[in-house]
């Protein structure tokens, strides 16, 4: 790795970007992604990182993750709340994912019949040694870590910017050149599953008919499920480069059950302001930009590892306050100058009468 002067590293904030054996820092300048740097997960890796953090500023920090070892499931809770409801989510953490600290819990509506109970999707980072030594690589350079969060949650961010009309079944396709082939299902706007599979090489071998297999699977797994149904088709966003789409194009057909939306990233991009050039089907840089662009709330991380985080915002807080009160400060003396210069005058005229 060429290290550079620290003026490259002077961004407002930066991404990380974790696969199951890729590490990729992008930087976010002037509401633009900038410069990105790849580490493997190695030890020669996490020592290159581990410089890069030393010789670079204390730039707050958003981790995205997309790792196979992370699971969804669906189920429902009581409806209760305050204590009462972190009490219950607690214990179904323990049940389904006690051995991660990685867990997180979204109300998703209610039952409409019987006791009206919660509906939640649960979701977790079920194997912490992929993220912990990056982690504590953070930690020990006191970097500020925003959160942890999920690339299939950056997903309804894209699903929103698209020019379709919503739609109750929607499988959003994309390509991540680190970590794969992601497909992320939602039913009536509410995220229920993911799914990353692994890729051959890029150029090795045609992508469209491994995607292809892979969007029938998911379709079977969800009428498995009973999420779909035959009276609402299931409409299919396949992110991508015109080859890819052209490909996909070609042997795929619409059908009853099953609509195909092919989205040109290069529109995509310059339709959202993105400001990069497509050379090849992957989404990260998609996905990175919306993430640094929205700073959406921690999902992942715990309270300990945020702590920098939280200083550098009470600092800057801090920072304001002075500001505002030396700008008050100064606006007050003003007026009482005013004021005196005011009365002066007076003075001097009631002296004249």
């Amino acid at each position: 790795m060429t290290l550079l002067p620290k003026s490259i590293f002077d961004t407002p904030r930066r991404a990380v970007y974790l696969s199951n054996d890729k590490l990729t820092v992008y930087h976010w300048k002037d509401g633009k992604l900038g410069s990105s740097y790849l580490f493997d997960d190695s030890e020669d890796g996490r020592r290159y990182f581990d410089r890069y953090l030393k010789e670079s500023p204390k730039l707050t920090t958003y981790m995205l993750v997309d790792v196979v070892e992370e699971e969804f499931r669906q189920d429902k809770v009581p409806h209760v709340t305050g204590s009462d409801h972190k009490s219950v989510i607690e214990r179904k953490k323990n049940r389904m994912f006690r051995d991660t600290p990685y867990f997180h819990a979204e109300v998703q509506g209610r039952e409409e019949e019987g006791r009206k109970d919660d509906r939640v999707l649960f979701m977790a980072l079920t194997n912490p040694d992929i993220i912990e030594p990056w982690i504590r690589l953070l930690d020990d350079n006191k970097v500020p870590l925003a959160g942890i969060y999920s690339l299939p949650q950056v997903t309804r961010i894209i699903l929103k910017n698209l020019e379709k009309p919503p739609s109750d079944h929607q499988l959003l396709v994309s390509l991540q050149s680190i970590s794969g082939l992601r497909q992320t299902f939602f039913q009536k706007g509410k995220m229920k599953i993911s799914r990353l599979v692994g890729l051959p090489r890029y150029g090795t071998e045609p992508y469209a008919p491994i995607i292809n297999e892979e969007v029938e699977l998911i379709q079977r797994y969800l009428n498995s499920l009973r999420l779909i149904d035959t009276d609402n088709p299931l409409d299919i966003y396949y992110l991508g480069d015109r080859t890819l789409l052209d490909e996909l194009d070609r042997i795929q057909t619409d059908s009853q059950s099953m609509r195909h939306h092919r989205v040109d990233l290069a529109e995509y991009c310059r339709r959202e302001g993105i400001d990069t050039e497509i050379t090849n089907p992957f989404s990260d840089h998609v996905f990175v930009y919306h993430l640094l662009k929205k700073k959406p709330k921690n999902t992942y991380a715990v309270e300990h590892e945020r702590r920098y985080f939280k200083l550098k915002a009470a600092r800057q807080f801090m920072y304001a306050a002075s500001a505002f009160m030396f700008i008050a400060g100064f606006v007050w003396s003003g007026l009482n100058l005013m004021e005196g210069l005011l009365n002066k005058q007076k003075s001097i005229v009631a002296e004249k009468k």
